[in-house]
Formats: C-alpha cells, sequence, structure tokens
C-alpha cells in the first residue's frame, strides 16, 4: 500500500513548496509510486532546462529513458513501484495511457491465489509498437472494450472476472489457481453475482464459475 501518498516527508513538502508546478509533480508522483515522466513534468511547466538542474542536483533520479523518481520520496513498496514503472513506460507516443495490466498480474495485483507469474503482462493496443521491450514483459497487442478496464490505486488493470475468463480460454494457467483466484476474488468483492449473470461466456465455462460460486459461499 502506497502510505507516503498522505503523508510526505517534512523535506519534500519543503521542496514542494517553491513553486506550484513542482507543487503539483510532487501530488503526480505519489499517485505513481514515486515516479513520473519528463512528459508529464513539462505538462505541469517544468521546463527542460529545470528538469536538467533538478536531475543535475540529485533531486531527480532516472529509472529509464524519460523515466524518473523523486529522490525525496521514499520507495516503500518496491514490488509495487513494479507496475507503475511499466505502466508510464507503456504510454503511447500521443502521450495516452491505453495499456492495462492483464492475465496472470491481475492475479498478482490484487493478491489473488499465490500464483507468482514470471513476467509481467501487459495489454497493449494493436498499433503499440517499442524497438526493444524489456525481458521482464509479456505484451499482448489486442484492443480492449474500456468497460473490461478498472482503476486500481492508479493503476489500470483488466477487471479479474475477465483475466480468468480469459486465462480459462488460453489454458496457460493451472486450474487450481484459477479456481483460488476467482474464489479469492469472489470473497474480496472483486467478483459479483452479476458478473457471472451478465457474462458472456460458454456453458462449461458458466457450470465451471457457478460451482466455485457455490463451493465459495458453502450452497452445496
Amino acid at each position: 500500500m502506497l502510505t507516503f501518498i498522505l503523508e510526505f516527508p517534512s523535506n519534500l513538502l519543503k521542496m514542494a513548496k517553491m513553486n506550484h508546478s513542482y507543487q503539483s509533480l510532487v501530488h503526480k508522483a505519489a499517485t505513481q509510486g514515486g515516479l513520473f515522466t519528463s512528459a508529464q513534468a513539462e505538462a505541469l511547466g517544468i521546463s527542460r532546462p529545470q528538469q536538467k538542474r533538478y536531475k543535475d542536483s540529485g533531486e531527480w533520479i532516472r529509472e529509464m529513458r524519460g523515466i524518473y523518481r523523486l529522490n525525496a520520496l521514499p520507495n516503500e513498496d518496491p514490488e509495487r513501484s513494479q507496475y507503475f514503472h511499466w505502466m508510464l513506460w507503456s504510454i503511447g507516443r500521443n502521450g495516452k495511457l491505453e495499456s492495462a495490466f492483464a492475465y496472470e498480474t491481475v492475479l498478482a495485483i490484487f493478491n489473488l491465489s499465490d500464483l507468482m507469474p514470471a513476467k509481467i503482462h501487459l495489454s497493449v493496443p494493436k498499433n503499440f509498437r517499442r524497438s526493444i521491450v524489456p525481458n521482464v514483459l509479456r505484451l499482448h497487442h489486442e484492443d480492449r472494450d474500456i468497460r473490461d478496464i478498472i482503476d486500481h490505486e492508479g493503476l489500470r488493470v483488466v477487471r479479474p472476472f475477465i483475466a480468468i475468463v480469459e486465462m480459462i480460454r488460453e489454458e496457460r494457467v493451472s486450474v487450481e489457481h484459477l479456481e483460488k483466484g476467482f474464489k479469492d476474488a469472489l470473497r474480496k468483492g472483486l467478483i459479483r453475482e452479476i458478473d457471472l449473470a451478465d457474462a458472456i461466456i460458454s456453458p462449461r465455462e458458466r457450470r465451471l464459475f457457478l460451482a466455485w460460486s457455490n463451493e465459495t459461499r458453502g450452497r452445496l
């Protein structure tokens, strides 16, 4: 959990009072795991020459090309911070964020089941292009319905139910992991009865989900 969203270090507050643009950047970074892009900083009114001064002074720490971390903002959850890192990496040339974490990574983000994915699965538009894709990522080029994506603590994530349905169809993850993920999501309120009722799924899939739902709610 990103506890620094509500409590800024005193030295960071002092820095933020320098001007409104920097204060806006502090709040922006706090909602993105302490990270931000040079384009975001520029959009907030921090010019390229100003950015260079912050980088040279060590106030900004370079994570990778175009992505920085505020030195005064503590990284209290490195595991979660990595998701913000790759979310910012995936911002399109138009400056818009159109990607979403999907498949196995959804289970990891919501702490569903005990599955430990080897890669971070990112759903990106079909026209998304990068010359180099880091090995830690697995990109899925697909155009998604915006209704299938939710905001979870600042991260764009495919709805857990949709992710589980897709993994069942791909048969890449064991049914045991998906069953636990579904039941955990149901207990946490991340999957509702209406999701199952409205879903466009096969009769076999519906029977499977109903059985898991009944077992979770103790109806058998």
